[in-house]
């Protein structure tokens, strides 16, 4: 299940990843919770003028229904990049090996670091 809205290449660099992992700590709480609304009110402004309300919903209703509950998950890579024009900004790409109650998958977020605040950009799941 594709929600995505772009393959930006990031490259390994230094950066607290704390605020990162909160993010996707948040995110799978909010996953299991099926608190769509939230997950999709939080992210940031780019993801939801390319992906409405609605398609996103739908689209993470039937991944959980394919996959099940989150339970744990093990990062495999991590990769940061400052990146100029169009949705300036510094972006955060993280990929984990996930386990959900039903099958595992390949996640990888990518995240716009606005302000101080990590947002999210794109969401993936194999």
């Amino acid at each position: 299940m594709l929600v995505s809205l772009a393959a930006l290449p990031l490259s390994c660099a230094g950066m607290d990843k704390e605020p990162v992992v909160h993010a996707v700590v948040e995110f799978h709480d909010r996953f299991n919770a099926e608190d769509w609304g939230t997950i999709y009110g939080d992210a940031d402004g780019a993801f939801r003028a390319a992906t409405s309300q609605d398609v996103f919903t739908r689209a993470m209703t039937t991944l959980k229904s394919r996959v099940g509950r989150f339970e744990s998950s093990v990062e495999t890579y991590y990769g940061l990049q400052a990146q100029p024009g169009v949705n300036e900004g510094t972006y955060v790409r993280v990929r984990y090996s996930t386990r959900f109650s039903v099958q595992t998958a390949t996640e990888t977020f990518a995240w716009r670091i606005d302000n101080g605040k990590v947002k999210l950009f794109s969401y993936d799941a194999q």
